[in-house]
């Protein structure tokens, strides 16, 4: 997902004879490429070392037990290195050995030119190991404490031929990706503040989805106005290596020419949000680093047929779809959906596959449809339970997710409730348009907004004491600071 090119990639794995995956999830964009997937133990329940940025080697002891057939990644590459022959160089019996491995590789025929040494540990007993307290590398038999080095290159010896400091005079040089007259656009991307990576983990928490439960291209105003975008709207990105399909943000935030986009959305979770397939492969020739910071690209609006909402507490395949995004909302997946032609909707909505543990229950869908005005809402019952519900327009549907997630986790729907679905018109509608601000607290924009105005907030004290918004992990706090600028007055230069 994160490679430059990744399409190259995912025709090299389409290639392969054999592909065997190690995972700790069940669903990932390589994971589609397996034919033999090996379930992984997860950190909390490996047994190891973990090395941290400061050279800080930290015993790592399981605090959780193994689940299902799930083991660590040694003893699955030891398994697999013993059943194609190569048993007597694979004879670890616990984490002890390779560590001890580890430790004496790093100080063989090394004089003092690798500045990585842990030699002290190539003879470490297991007690010995298990019993590990942190320590920073080096720490060899030959050149360093045996407690490690808290500063690197703190005698003044470094790592070369003399012993001294070696400058290296370098020169900036301009991206080999230059924009042009067909991808005019400089497309920087990065990530959102509550997602890591490539969704794996994240994208599994509710919280942390309602943040931004989409991928989005966020533009200038003035190139929207030239590229004819609005906000909300979709837009196709093009580049000279592939595409990718994205709700639309007017910004401030960005320069005129420069987009940006996250790169978290994968094909788990999206059906054109994947980034990796637009950069090249041109990296830094020292770091090796690609150009996923200036990728030339295009933009033009898509104009969908129809867009929708759906929510299922089972998985749904969308893939003939050219829009769609999955977040995960409380109890359920929550699905934006688009389309630039007709389509059965109502195929959409999954079978419940008797999960509610009734095998009595009758499965019903009650809809409401005015063909004229092109608007459709359908839900799907297992007896009295909701298991899944769709709404179509030709707009973007406005409705509240967190009331319609809740009816999909409740034991039965009320006729009032079928009512408010199927004529849209939900409890907390006047919620719908509220951003997401802080996910520790499921804080949002009105409650804060109203905290400043109604309650005289003028700090991000302030409001963590009147909404405890921003006293979690604090990742809120310089949005909550441009709330606050934009809404209090300014005093006059």
């Amino acid at each position: 997902v994160s490679l430059p090119d990744a399409d190259r990639v995912r025709l090299a794995l389409s290639r392969c004879p054999l592909v065997i995956v190690s995972d700790t999830v069940n669903d990932t964009d390589t994971l589609r490429y397996a034919h033999i997937k090996l379930p992984a133990a997860g950190w909390a329940e490996k047994s190891g070392t973990v090395t941290n940025s400061e050279r800080r080697i930290s015993r790592q002891r399981p605090f959780r037990e193994l689940q299902g057939e799930a083991k660590p990644d040694w003893w699955i590459m030891t398994q697999v290195a013993r059943a194609m022959g190569y048993g007597k160089a694979f004879k670890y019996r616990d984490p002890a050995d390779i560590f001890a491995e580890h430790a004496a590789l790093s100080e063989f025929e090394n004089d003092g030119m690798r500045a990585f040494d842990i030699g002290q540990w190539h003879k470490a007993k297991k007690s010995t190991y298990d019993a590990m307290e942190p320590f920073q590398w080096p720490a060899s038999r030959k050149h360093q404490p045996a407690g490690g080095a808290e500063r690197l290159y703190g005698n003044g010896i470094f790592t070369t031929s003399n012993g001294r400091a070696r400058m290296l005079a370098v020169a900036h040089k301009l991206p080999m990706s230059q924009p042009g007259t067909e991808f005019p656009l400089i497309a920087n991307s990065g990530r959102y503040r509550d997602q890591w990576h490539t969704m794996t983990r994240t994208g599994t928490a509710a919280r942390l989805s309602a943040h931004r439960p989409e991928p989005l291209l966020e533009v200038n105003i003035l190139d929207a106005k030239r590229y004819k975008l609005t906000d909300g709207g979709l837009a196709r990105i093009r580049s000279k290596r592939g595409t990718a399909l994205m709700r639309v943000s007017v910004s401030d935030a960005q320069m005129p020419g420069e987009v940006f986009m996250p790169m978290h959305w994968n094909d788990v979770y999206s059906s054109a949000g994947g980034i990796g397939r637009l950069p090249t492969a041109h990296v830094d020739p020292y770091s090796g680093q690609p150009e996923t910071k200036h990728i030339p690209v295009s933009i033009e609006p898509f104009e969908p047929l129809w867009q929708g909402l759906l929510f299922s507490n089972t998985p749904v395949d969308l893939s003939n779809l050219p829009y769609w995004v999955a977040a995960t909302g409380p109890g359920c997946m929550i699905y934006e959906i688009a389309g630039d032609r007709p389509c059965l909707f109502k195929s959409m909505l999954p079978t419940a596959a008797n999960n509610t543990g009734d095998e009595n229950a009758i499965e019903h869908i009650i809809e409401y449809n005015d063909g004229k005005k092109g608007v459709h809402r359908y839900a799907r019952l297992n007896g009295d339970r909701i298991t899944g519900a769709l709404f179509v327009g030709p707009d973007r549907p406005a409705l509240g997710r967190d009331w319609i997630s809740a009816l999909l986790g409740n034991d039965a729907i009320s006729g009032p409730e079928r009512n408010a679905l199927l004529a849209g018109r939900m409890p907390d509608a006047g919620a719908i348009n509220d951003r997401l601000i802080c996910s520790c607290f499921s804080v949002g924009l009105a409650a804060i907004t109203r905290a400043i105005h109604d309650q005289n907030a003028v700090s991000t004290a302030d409001i963590g004491r009147l909404l405890q918004a921003g006293t979690g992990c604090g990742s809120c706090l310089p949005e909550l600071k441009e709330i606050l600028d934009d809404a209090l007055p300014r005093a006059a230069e």
